[in-house]
């Protein structure tokens, strides 16, 4: 009977302890053909003003299903000025790109030190990114003391989670109806517990505490995907139609 009993705790152990994994991705812009003239021809250029321009796409080897913790970012390029990078067209983050000169005239003689950007996790970054399928990753540029910013590469590491020590009083959690019209019902919560609503652009619609089989009214919301998000950061979506 002992013997029975650690084999099951072990098992336990291991799922809870198999977390997160976080994969690297490379994006190499050699082939793509810069409108500037006099300028490497395997830089993408961001014209300042100008919408973004892709720097290249990935395919995530993540089984599909798991959920995005965390992205970072390593962008390789040239030239000085504010920048924004989109994944799908979504924002993930903004900086200041800082080169050593700004003539992007070849890789080498112009290598920019690379530039790290941290992105803060919404739930509209979640829903954009494609688990297990294709990502493209773009950048808009600005106030560069060229009128451009030059980049050759980038490299993108993306953290995905699964089941956790903090998920398992949740892993019952259901909402219903869903899709629903006027309210959904919060049902299998083990107490009391806070939560907040956001749109897919991440912004705050509703907050306040429920219990299990609680209801939250949603018939004033505009129609699209929510996110309901536990103070844990356990995160349910569901759909307003």
């Amino acid at each position: 009977m002992k013997k029975i009993y650690f084999k099951t705790i072990l098992i336990f152990c291991i799922l809870l302890t198999s977390l997160s994994q976080a994969q690297t991705y490379n994006i190499d812009t050699t082939g793509q053909t810069c409108p500037n003239s006099g300028i490497d021809a395997t830089f993408a250029c961001a014209t300042d003003g100008q919408p973004a321009v892709d720097l290249g796409s990935f395919t995530d080897t993540n089984t599909s299903g798991l959920e995005v913790s965390s992205i970072s970012l390593t962008i390789y390029g040239a030239c000085s000025g504010d920048v924004e990078f989109f994944i799908n067209g979504t924002s993930i983050a903004t900086g200041t790109a800082t080169g050593l000169s700004c003539s992007c005239q070849s890789i080498a003689s112009d290598p920019n030190i690379p530039q790290n950007y941290t992105v803060t996790m919404t739930p509209a970054i979640i829903a954009t990114y494609v688990i297990g399928g294709s990502n493209t990753l773009s950048v808009s540029a600005s106030n560069s003391a060229a009128g451009a910013q030059c980049f050759y590469g980038a490299d993108v590491m993306v953290t995905t989670a699964t089941l956790g020590v903090d998920d398992v009083k949740f892993n019952s959690i259901k909402t219903y109806p869903n899709p629903a019209s006027d309210f959904i019902t919060i049902s299998g919560l083990k107490n009391k517990e806070n939560f907040r609503v956001y749109d897919v652009l991440g912004t705050e619609i509703l907050r306040g505490v429920i219990i299990d089989n609680g209801e939250i009214l949603i018939k004033n919301f505009s129609n699209g995907l929510y996110f309901l998000k536990f103070d844990n950061g356990n995160t349910i979506k569901f759909l307003k139609e």
